[in-house]
């Protein structure tokens, strides 16, 4: 105790004695009174402090400096640090020091506190404001334990006081463990009951305490929760995983303050502005700060939007943990190596036949996993992958696999067989053209659908006889095929998950009805249910959450002549009940749920007319044609009419998007397709005209930069239209930020060339931010070499139909478009050999000349 009172009277006399001291002020700038720290952590101290006429000029002011005093309880003495100078904060000089880790220890808190001398009058002076408050030294840091376990902590928070378009781009949890990058670590709802769920993971030897704040993203910006301070976490590491209780959005009261109130027909409201408690009695649908004048109950529809390409319409991708690099690389030497080897050969649409080695798409799957694969937090079937520009050749392009797909194949076994799949479907795509056969997507996905056939039944040897996911891509490429040739229309329904099974469908030829099969793929588990005598023409996923139950919705026809609608109720991959049906007229061909909504649409080709149905009972069954939105007898563009697609336009709001393929607009992959725009803008749910728009107008993007080049005083970038992105400088994970290089606003599509201030160079790394949004790639881009490495040339044997030749092998460069070869007899002067090559091997006869040399070239 005698201690104790010995130094605060120590801090009481510097108080005393530096009264009259020049230095007008200076602070405790962090860390702040309580904070909390591990037991194996240096602690950085920060203090600023202002001298009029002194500190206000860059650099140092020379009047003054700083000295750190530190202990524990139990030590006799203060420790004394030289405070060093650290930046210059506006007037301010700033100061830091470190109280080293081995001077902490666990069982006791550690005090602090800051003197500053000013040789111009031989004084001191003490930081007279602490962290914003009048807390009188020692400053005092609470520390504890480090974590000894891995642990997840999953973050909840309950958005429903808010409207839904003030979180329409996401909801996203930013603290102290990821450098407070708001609006980058995104959050889900994947029950869609309004609370958003993300999952952190600490590592082994973490500090357990951490503060934090959740953002979300709306129709304008990124926002960040205002009203409250600072969330706090202390981890508990007795157990792997840590779920926080739920909180409210900024701790929002949503009971007590007014807001909109939308109530009666659920597809057309009604709307009053009351308290929670009043909309409750109207048993209505209640949103704070939120009013029927501003933001009318249709508005509830104007969240709508197609996700695309990496992050879009779904939680943000996340780079590839060791773990998920080590299964990709598994899967793609079983695809270069199973049964020895060799070539894959497929058919394309129009029966040409394709022959690649499988080393090549190896090696090229090999490139794509060193810096183009993420793989996608949810376990959404259609998030399995994404492109971001659907070009041919993309080979640029981000592949996404979903975490259960990469978890399932860690366990080898079937699970390893369908991520091999899926690698080598996706490098099909970037092996095909834009032109001719390949034209349309149903047949790029045909021809993907036969590779995938080729390499189930010549390398897993999978027969087709015992295996329904065999069977189920087989139906799927003899369906595009007959369409492709313009044979009767029939859609293919889509496959979807359900608490991790795939439902899909066997057609019947003679429209008798087909069978609904579901497969659980980590146990090969089957189920068949006979649906005559529907024939579904399309297949939607419903949220499981309802109390009835209905998990799949299927639209279709009966008999050929009538249309219905029917949901399934599904336990365990089996239907155990048909919940309700609804008769339309024929033929109904898609169905689209507008959000959460209990508002549909429906797609009738036989009189390319967009129909709009409600679910007035809440069964999550639409039971009632309440409208028409748009036919082609008023709009002659919708003539031939099979999708329409809720979208919001930035300019034109709230409405329809439509096509005329026989693919979902969601599977789309050009961004640059015209489409016919149906904007609704006092969302009445019936059309107001009818504008022709490019698909990327519509599509949620995150920035992406491709493969920049040593040398390049630009970069290509690719992000969402009509947003300012900001090109930086960045460490490989692309969360802290360097130099500003360059800004663009996109404004002509999804590319553009970005001027940047400087020349790159090799090994630093780039990234795009979206000034809007706040959005930004999972990981940075590395700037490469384009001068190609490990140039090998070698002889290859001679067999039966092949002389003798030379080989060219060489690494290759992320962004080249084609190689040229350049040969030379003395090693100095090389010449052209007039040979393009687009991949990273070349053979040739073997030259006459006894000693040559070789160089390539990249080329975009």
């Amino acid at each position: 105790m005698k201690r104790v009172i010995v130094v605060c009277l120590g801090v009481l006399l510097f108080a005393i004695r530096t009264s009259l001291a020049s230095v007008g002020w200076a602070n405790y700038q962090w860390p702040c009174f309580g904070a909390g720290y591990a037991d194996n952590q240096n602690i950085d101290i920060y203090s600023q402090v202002w001298k009029a006429g002194c500190t206000e000029a860059p650099g140092q002011c020379p009047d003054l400096s700083a000295t750190l005093y530190y202990k524990k309880p139990s030590d006799l003495y203060y420790y004394p640090v030289p405070m060093t100078f650290n930046v210059q904060v506006g007037d301010n000089d700033e100061f830091t020091a470190q109280i080293p880790s081995f001077a902490t220890d666990a069982s006791e808190p550690m005090w602090f506190y800051i003197q500053y001398y000013d040789a111009s009058d031989a004084s001191y002076f003490d930081p007279t404001d602490h962290c914003g408050g009048g807390t009188v030294p020692p400053m005092v840091l609470s520390i504890t334990p480090a974590t000894e376990q891995d642990v997840t902590v999953v973050f909840r928070v309950d958005m429903n006081c808010l409207a839904p378009e003030l979180y329409s781009g996401g909801v996203f949890v930013a603290g102290d463990f990821q450098g407070w990058s708001a609006c980058t670590s995104a959050m889900a709802d994947n029950d869609y009951d309004g609370v958003y769920e993300g999952s952190w993971l600490f590592p082994a030897g973490s500090n357990p305490n951490h503060l934090y704040k959740h953002n979300r993203n709306g129709t304008d910006s990124c926002h960040w929760e205002d009203n409250i301070s600072n969330r706090t976490l202390t981890i508990n590491d007795s157990q792997s995983t840590m779920t926080l209780d739920v909180v409210l959005w900024d701790n929002w009261d949503c009971s007590a303050s007014l807001g909109r109130c939308c109530y009666g027909n659920p597809c057309q409201p009604s709307c009053a502005d009351n308290t929670s408690a009043e909309c409750a009695a109207l048993s209505g649908t209640w949103t704070a700060e939120t009013s029927c004048v501003g933001s009318p109950c249709g508005s509830l529809w104007a969240g709508a939007s197609i996700g695309k390409g990496p992050g879009g319409g779904s939680p943000l991708t996340e780079a590839l943990a060791p773990a998920d690099v080590q299964t990709i690389n598994q899967a793609i030497d079983n695809i270069e190596n199973r049964g020895g080897g060799g070539e894959l050969s497929w058919t394309k649409s129009d029966m040409s036949r394709v022959r690649m080695k499988r080393k090549d798409i190896a090696d090229g799957l090999r490139k794509q996993l060193k810096d183009r694969m993420d793989k996608e937090p949810s376990d959404d079937w259609y998030a399995k992958t994404s492109h971001p520009d659907g070009k041919g050749n993309t080979e640029k392009d981000k592949i996404t696999i979903d975490t259960k797909t990469l978890n399932d194949a860690a366990g080898g076994g079937a699970g390893m067989g369908l991520l091999e799949e899926k690698l080598l479907h996706e490098w099909v795509h970037k092996t095909q053209t834009r032109d001719g056969v390949d034209s349309t997507s149903a047949a790029r996905e045909q021809e993907c659908d036969a590779a995938e056939i080729a390499y189930k039944a010549g390398i897993l040897h999978i027969n087709p006889v015992d295996n329904p996911d065999f069977r189920w891509v087989i139906t799927l490429w003899n369906r595009h095929f007959r369409e492709y040739h313009g044979l009767p229309d029939v859609r293919a329904p889509h496959q979807v998950t359900s608490n991790g099974y795939l439902f899909f469908v066997f057609p019947s030829e003679q429209m008798a009805g087909d069978s609904l099969v579901s497969y659980y793929l980590q146990t090969q588990q089957l189920w068949n249910h006979d649906l005559s005598p529907l024939a579904v023409t399309d297949m939607l996923a419903q949220p499981s959450e309802y109390p009835n139950g209905v998990n799949l919705l299927l639209c279709g026809l009966v008999g050929g002549y009538t249309g219905r609608i029917q949901g399934l109720s599904v336990l365990n991959g089996e239907v155990v009940g048909t919940i309700a049906t609804m008769n339309l007229p024929w033929p109904i061909y898609s169905m689209t749920r507008l959000g959460n909504s209990h508002t549909y649409f429906l797609v009738d080709t036989s009189t390319s007319r967009i129909r709009v149905a409600c679910d007035t009972n809440f069964d999550t069954v639409p039971d009632e044609i309440i409208g028409v939105f748009a036919d082609a007898a008023q709009y002659p563009e919708l003539d031939g009419l099979h999708m329409a697609e809720p979208a919001t336009h930035p300019d034109y709001g709230f409405g329809v998007l439509t096509g005329i393929g026989d693919v979902d607009l969601r599977d789309e992959e050009d961004p640059y397709d015209p489409r016919f725009f149906m904007p609704d803008a006092n969302w009445d749910l019936v059309a107001d005209a009818v504008i022709p728009l490019h698909v990327y107008e519509f599509l949620d993007y995150v920035p992406a930069i491709v493969s920049p080049w040593n040398g390049n005083a630009f970069v290509d970038m690719r992000a969402q239209w009509r947003h300012d992105v900001n090109v930086y400088a960045s460490d490989s994970s692309g969360q802290n930020l360097g130099e500003l290089l360059g800004n663009v606003r996109i404004t002509a599509g999804m590319d553009a060339i970005v001027p940047i201030s400087r020349a790159l160079n090799t090994g630093e790394y780039v990234i795009g931010v979206d000034q809007t949004t706040g959005r930004r790639p999972s990981v940075a881009t590395p700037v490469v070499d384009p001068t190609p490495q490990h140039l090998v040339v070698f002889r290859t044997a001679a067999n039966d139909s092949t002389p003798e030749q030379l080989r060219l092998d060489w690494k290759d460069v992320p962004g080249a478009e084609y190689y040229l070869i350049f040969a030379s007899t003395d090693g100095l002067n090389f010449g052209a050999t007039g040979d393009r090559v687009y991949w990273h091997n070349f053979s040739m006869p073997l030259p006459v000349e006894t000693r040559r040399f070789y160089q390539v070239v990249a080329h975009r």
